[in-house]
């Protein structure tokens, strides 16, 4: 078990991004965690606390990654190694899902973002807003043969030079 210094814990905290210290130090993050200590049967005061610690510490660094495992099965004895992993996945997961205090101006502002937005062009609204503006030209080989020639040279292929 990694016991840490408090210098080390406050110099952590310290170093810690707005994103960590939201993890770290919110309630919302610590219902979130609780939510996880349920799932997993570590309600009592004790188990919570001793989870919670566990959980700090991985937010602040203190403990790589890596580690995770390994200090699950010596902070919280009695669990199996399925359990382990397990509880290593939420921990990892729970990090990786930011905390937010306020999710009704993050919707507004995204809704603003959104409504700024020009709209896509498709074919489908193309062909929804088009119909009946283009003048449609309809011919038939007869019309083509017997319509008046403006030019006086018979037919020009594109390796004609002359006129």
């Amino acid at each position: 078990m990694t016991n840490f210094t408090r210098e080390q814990i406050t110099q952590a905290e310290l170093n810690a991004t707005p994103a960590q210290l939201a993890l770290y130090d919110t309630p919302e993050a610590g219902a979130r965690i609780y939510a996880i200590a349920e799932k997993f049967g570590l309600e009592s005061e004790n188990a919570y606390r001793i989870f919670a610690i566990l959980v700090g510490d991985i937010v602040l660094a203190l403990i790589p990654r890596d580690d995770i495992e390994a200090e699950i099965n010596v902070r919280l004895p009695g669990f199996d190694s399925v359990k382990s992993k397990e509880l290593r996945v939420a921990i990892i997961s729970y990090m990786n899902t930011p905390v937010t205090g306020d999710i009704q101006s993050e919707i507004s502002e995204l809704q603003k973002n959104l409504d700024s937005l020009q709209p896509l062009r498709t074919m489908s609204e193309d062909m929804r807003t088009d119909q009946g503006t283009d003048t449609v030209y309809s011919s038939s080989q007869e019309d083509l043969l017997s319509r008046k020639q403006t030019s006086s040279s018979g037919p020009r292929w594109d390796t004609d030079t002359e006129q």
